[in-house]
């Protein structure tokens, strides 16, 4: 069978048998294809040596020497009355011939470090290869083995082909049913297959050995159940030792007792956690968790995500987690997540409710998941008394696709009049969030008038002089309402009151951003001018307050008028800074408008590939969370970015999509934008014929609002100019700085985060953060991955960590 997505360790490996290394470990958890790279290497031997593969799996409690023996069915015929060691008889046997001793499944236990420098030191032509769980530390060299990489949701077909864990499935499928074929509408499939598997191998063979009775997308919803997972993914067959459950076993069995407390304490959380999350439910002393964090990490029993702001943000596989509750698991840990959740969410609220975004705002954004399940379990005990919890959850995670849960939510305590017996203040929050959630829901447009009668509900509750605050949210969703419904004139309107409001009551943020929705509102209506007069205005406020939404939205104004209009003097940021930025910061929204943005400025100026590029991005986005609005918003820019590259019929079958929505999109957008369309449709009418534009455009029109935003995202992607990463010009290698190479060189030898903070003058903490920097820079998943970089290049040093 095929060794897939091991080449360049198969390549190293060989490389080291050839250069002369006498023992070579090869490491890795569980089920990550050790025994697949010694079989390869067996199959394939290195020119002039043998091959001995032995597998110690049921060597029991013998030693090294003597498992080998009794594997290889050694006998050595021996002079009278001697009695030849186990190591003796290797030896005798092996004497001066080349072979390459591959060793399977070798029990940590089993490495007797005098047996086997006698093996080596009698047999000068011997190499070993010792495959095991835990790094072998008497190698001359160790190769560590991490799980195959798996797609990003939302890859391409190419991008997602290109992936080793989507091959080995591929091969894998293909190998138990001839007929099956991987398509563009079942990629999406299998990736989701190797993503809920973590892209362990003994797990993507398993789940394709499926296939012959699973068709893709089927096999991703079971396995996105984590005990039809653990079950579905059990020996296939006689000659499979192990499964999935197996595996992690094997796996868990090897941490030490604080490594297991500690996974087991994140286990809690259900979805992703950051750094300071996991230190407040681990139990243990902050450098104790940096540093089972990153064995966790580098073991795949957590995965590392993108990070917030800088700081480490991890998350735990369904399937790890449905193992560790069938272990069992610690009875406070549920109790200390809820009282950090607590915490957190009653932190963010009051930030978001001053307009500043401090940690505990990202925080509950990275915590979302968690937020809202227990705001599921406070309703379920008591519905009414979750009105606070659900409307504070609303207005941390507009725009993502847990709001939609809190939405409903809300609703419920509507249709049931549990708002009714609520607190003035209370009740308000409940009628302005449900009128939001409603206007970001697939039909908002067609709930215009209901979500106005239900932001004025909660309107008319609040006292603006006892409750200013919450006067101003009432005012900022007012506008979000009105531009995601397409109704500029209630926009314009709430965010020129808002901006009142917050400087007569002395709150100089909140003024700036409704400053910029106005500047925002302007421009949509054609007034490039004072479009750009007020934008400025707001984006110099913004600067002065430090706040990052109100300078985003200026920003995107005033880089996407028309060019000339901005006076040439003004400075204004860089709109890829800002998006990093705002993923960063997991800020969807800011993120959709920016990329918005970007897909704007490159159409206007004639890059059509690259406007593809930010176009996909942020429809496959909104398809997600089901954004009708900005979907439409992106339909239009579609159309106008396949008609620059010549494919006029598929823009006259998205035309044919938009024609539902056409009208009240192109209100909330610049009159230009509109002109531009209008050209669109005539010159395909001129190129193609009427009636075959016709023809196309009724084709459109069949399609529904997410049929056609997935199949106008798989054309982009495949018209879409790459787009790199920042690099560092002069070494072509992503750009550490100074400390975080510092950092780097003493990581790879192996010290902890403790020793490397004490080592710097630094905390623990801070030391962190440059970890999860470098990896990030490296393009690398953890500690291992980070090690094996520095050693390739040369940025390991010598030193000797602290005792």
């Amino acid at each position: 069978m095929k060794l897939l997505g091991r080449q360049d360790e198969r390549a190293h490996l060989m490389e080291l048998i050839r250069e002369g290394p006498r023992l070579i470990g090869i490491s890795g958890r569980a089920g990550v294809g050790k025994s697949a790279l010694l079989a390869s290497l067996a199959d394939a031997p290195p020119e002039g040596a043998d091959v001995w593969k032995v597998d110690l799996h049921e060597a029991g409690e013998s030693g090294l020497c003597e498992g080998i023996v009794r594997r290889l069915g050694v006998a050595v015929l021996a002079p009278s009355g001697a009695d030849y060691r186990p190591v003796e008889r290797v030896v005798r046997v092996i004497g001066g011939t080349p072979v390459v001793l591959a060793l399977d499944h070798v029990p940590e236990r089993t490495l007797d470090t005098p047996e086997t420098d006698e093996l080596l030191d009698s047999c000068p032509n011997l190499r070993v290869v010792v495959a095991t769980s835990t790094r072998v530390l008497d190698a001359t060299e160790n190769i560590a083995l991490q799980p195959l990489h798996v797609p990003p949701p939302g890859a391409s077909f190419e991008e997602a082909l290109a992936c080793p864990s989507v091959a080995l499935f591929i091969d894998r499928a293909t190998s138990a049913d001839a007929r099956f074929r991987v398509e563009e509408k079942t990629i999406d499939a299998v990736a989701e297959i190797c993503r809920l598997v973590g892209g362990l191998p003994l797990a993507i063979e398993l789940a394709a050995a499926r296939i012959r009775m699973l068709s893709p997308e089927r096999l991703a919803v079971e396995l996105s159940d984590a005990t039809a997972a653990l079950d579905l993914l059990s020996p296939g067959s006689h000659t499979q030792r192990m499964g999935l459950r197996q595996a992690i076993a094997a796996t868990f069995g090897t941490l030490r007792d604080h490594e297991r407390l500690l996974l087991g304490r994140l286990s809690c959380f259900s979805g992703p956690f950051p750094f300071e999350a996991a230190v407040a439910v681990g139990g243990q002393p902050y450098g104790d968790v940096a540093d089972g964090l990153e064995k966790l990490t580098d073991l795949r029993l957590i995965e590392p995500d993108e990070p917030a702001s800088g700081e480490a943000v991890y998350s735990m596989l369904p399937i790890m987690r449905r193992f560790i509750a069938e272990s069992g698991i610690d009875a406070d840990a549920a109790a200390v997540r809820r009282t950090y959740l607590e915490g957190v969410l009653r932190d963010a609220d009051l930030a978001v409710s001053r307009a500043t975004r401090t940690s505990a705002v990202i925080h509950a954004h990275t915590l979302r998941r968690d937020l809202v399940d227990e705001g599921l379990r406070r309703f379920a005990s008591d519905a009414g008394g979750s009105a606070a919890w659900l409307t504070a959850c609303a207005a941390q995670l507009v725009g993502s696709a847990e709001s939609v849960i809190v939405g409903e939510l809300l609703e419920r305590l509507i249709e049931t009049r549990e708002v009714d017996a609520l607190p003035p203040a209370d009740r308000a929050r409940v009628w302005l969030w449900s009128s939001n959630a409603l206007a970001f829901s697939p039909d908002g447009a067609a709930m215009a008038e209901l979500i106005q009668e239900r932001w004025g509900r909660g309107a008319d509750l609040i006292d603006v002089t006892s409750e200013p605050l919450l006067a101003l949210q009432s005012r900022s969703i007012a506008v979000t309402n009105g531009v995601t419904t397409g109704d500029l004139s209630t926009a314009v309107l709430a965010a020129r009151e808002g901006a009142r409001l917050a400087l007569s009551n002395a709150f100089p943020t909140w003024a700036a951003r409704f400053e910029v929705l106005d500047a925002a509102a302007v421009h949509a209506t054609g007034d490039v001018t004072a479009a750009v007069r007020l934008a400025l205005a707001a984006l110099r406020h913004a600067e002065r307050v430090g706040d990052l939404e109100a300078i985003v939205g200026a920003t995107i104004v005033l880089r996407t008028v028309p060019l000339g209009s901005v006076p040439g003097n003004a400075a204004l940021p860089s709109l890829t800074d800002l998006l990093a930025l705002a993923r960063s910061q997991e800020d969807v929204v800011r993120e959709s408008f920016l990329l918005g943005a970007l897909t704007r400025i490159e159409l206007s100026e004639g890059r059509a590939q690259e406007a593809a590029h930010w176009c996909a991005e942020r429809l496959a986005a909104g398809a997600a969370r089901g954004w009708s609005y900005l979907l439409t918003i992106s339909l239009v820019h579609a159309t106008l970015i396949a008609a620059t590259l010549g494919d006029l019929p598929f823009a006259a079958r998205i035309l044919g999509a938009l024609s539902a929505d056409r009208e009240r999109v192109l209100r909330a957008m610049a009159p230009a934008t509109t002109a531009q369309l209008e050209r669109t449709s005539a010159m395909a009418d001129s190129r193609l014929g009427a009636a075959h534009v016709a023809a196309l455009r009724a084709g459109g029109a069949l399609l529904t609002l997410s049929d056609a935003s997935a199949e106008v995202v798989r054309w982009l992607r495949r018209h879409a100019a790459h787009v790199d990463h920042p690099v560092d010009t002069a070494t072509g290698e992503a750009s550490l700085t100074p400390r975080e190479r510092e950092v780097l060189s003493v990581l790879a030898e192996g010290w902890t985060n403790q020793q490397i903070a004490a080592h710097l003058h630094i905390s623990v903490k801070t030391t962190m953060h440059h970890s999860v920097a470098i990896y990030r820079k490296l393009a690398v998943r953890g500690r291992a991955e980070a090690t094996a970089y520095a050693h390739r290049h040369g940025m390991v040093r010598s030193d000797s960590p602290p005792a």
